[in-house]
């Protein structure tokens, strides 16, 4: 090879190298860019942090040790020491957003073949993410979470239950905080879950001292009870010096602790945390219920006043950031049909036939798995009115009203909610969406069935731990 070849062969081979690294930093540029982009993005949105919160757990298992229920103290009662063991069983995990006891983040799947067990968690966060995402795209960037806690029937489980989700959550809140994220807080609570929830409002009120002087007995009472539970412990840095102490039993500290939007679903309304609906805590509140719904009514025994409530009287609250809504399946379509005939009125078929499909306690929350417990009329079915709920918010976000009724109209083709002032026919709003949708969610959600749950199986599960 002479020198002049050689001259080429080596020019040749430079061009070569730097179209090579040319190629490799634009590629590199590109991927950086993208990664950039999508980090932009993320932090662009608005993020939430999403807990849902399970209600009592077993209740009727109370009945063993009812004198202690009554009480409020079940302390080495059997009613506490079952609960404890079958609250840690899996098989009762399949058919509500329930996992293990404390703050548990959770990442929405509909593909059952990455999850060991058949939660209901899954499809049912998921459900909920894609209806989100559906009415509000590339809008918020959401951490879904579940609060699991005792669910023993008494004030005193719920007060300290509580204590140990305010803290959970004021600690969570810091690790967003040393990523740059300070995300809103919205939790979605079923039953008791709710009063748990609320409970939150009296331990902001305790860690900045604000006086009860003004308020009702029972909310003096129930500030003073929770009080002296935070009274108990120890703070943060002491409890770490325990032995078998629990993570989160610790005085509260933080102050000013702020829930962007609670929504509670067929909660027994009580004189012990009625008064947190008005706190400043909670931005907005929304207090979901059902005629159809005979549970939410049926607690007389965790409360001194021996009643519970679907909803609340507006003549003295002083909250405008709440709304409660009542919610029906195919009511209010009836407003324009011709009058009934009075013949027609008093026939044996109108008289006798159950024609409501309007959501039980169970339908709120619960996958319909169990036919021996579900609704089969509920048009959702199998998933539950939580799944639908950012869809539900979004139709009534820009309600004035505080007191209304929802309507779920399930047409041929669309899922028509219509937002009515409660018990008249003015319609406030109408949003319709392809009911497409909703089969969709209810066709990812079949493959998550459990094969064994029933009953039978459901009753040999809970009294196994009798023996």
């Amino acid at each position: 090879m002479n020198k002049n070849e050689k001259i080429i062969e080596k020019t040749f081979f430079n061009k070569k190298i730097i179209t090579y690294a040319v190629a490799t930093a634009c590629v590199l540029a590109t991927f950086t860019a993208f990664f950039v982009i999508r980090k932009h993005d993320y932090y662009n949105k608005e993020h939430w942090v999403t807990i849902f919160i399970h209600g009592n757990f077993n209740t009727g298992l109370g009945m063993l040790s009812l004198t202690d229920v009554f009480k409020d103290n079940l302390n080495n009662t059997t009613y506490k020491k079952i609960i404890k063991k079958i609250r840690k069983d899996p098989f009762f995990y399949q058919e509500q957003p329930i996992l293990q006891k404390g703050l548990v983040k959770v990442e929405p799947s509909f593909d059952v073949s990455k999850i060991k067990n058949k939660f209901g968690v899954y499809p049912i966060l998921s459900g909920y993410k894609k209806i989100l995402e559906t009415i509000k795209p590339n809008k918020e960037a959401n951490h879904f979470y579940t609060y699991g806690w005792s669910g023993l029937m008494g004030q005193t489980e719920r007060r300290r239950w509580a204590i140990r989700f305010y803290n959970a959550l004021t600690e969570e809140l810091k690790n967003y905080d040393k990523e740059g994220i300070k995300p809103k807080i919205r939790i979605l609570a079923h039953s008791h879950g709710g009063n748990v929830s609320l409970n939150l409002a009296l331990i902001n009120d305790i860690t900045n001292n604000i006086s009860y002087e003004e308020k009702s007995d029972e909310a003096i009472e129930s500030l003073f009870k929770i009080s002296e539970a935070v009274s108990k412990l120890p703070d943060k840095e002491t409890s770490k010096t325990f032995k078998n102490q629990k993570k989160f039993d610790y005085k509260p500290s933080v102050q000013n602790l702020t829930i962007d939007e609670l929504i509670i679903f067929g909660t027994p309304l009580q004189a012990e945390n009625v008064h947190c609906l008005e706190s400043n805590v909670f931005k907005k509140i929304y207090n979901i219920y059902s005629d159809q719904d005979v549970v939410q009514k049926m607690d007389f025994i965790s409360t001194k006043q021996r009643t519970s409530k679907q909803r609340l009287d507006f003549k003295n609250f002083k909250n405008q950031n709440m709304v409660q809504a009542k919610i029906m399946v195919d009511k209010v379509l009836k407003v324009n049909e011709e009058k009934s005939s009075w013949w027609n009125k008093i026939s044996f078929k109108n008289i006798f036939e159950d024609k409501t499909k309007d959501p039980t306690h169970k339908d709120l929350w619960f996958l319909a798995w169990n036919p021996d417990y579900c609704q089969p009329g509920f048009p959702l079915n199998p998933l539950p009115l939580v799944t639908i709920a950012p869809l539900i918010l979004n139709a009534i976000e820009k309600i004035k009203f505080p007191d209304i009724d929802i309507n779920l109209s399930f047409l041929s083709s669309h899922l028509e909610i219509l937002i009515l002032r409660h018990d008249t026919k003015t319609v406030e709003n109408k949003i319709r969406i392809p009911l497409s949708i909703i089969d969709e969610l209810k066709a990812q959600t079949l493959p998550w069935k459990p094969e064994d749950l029933t009953r039978e199986n459901t009753f040999k599960k809970m009294y196994s731990q009798l023996s």
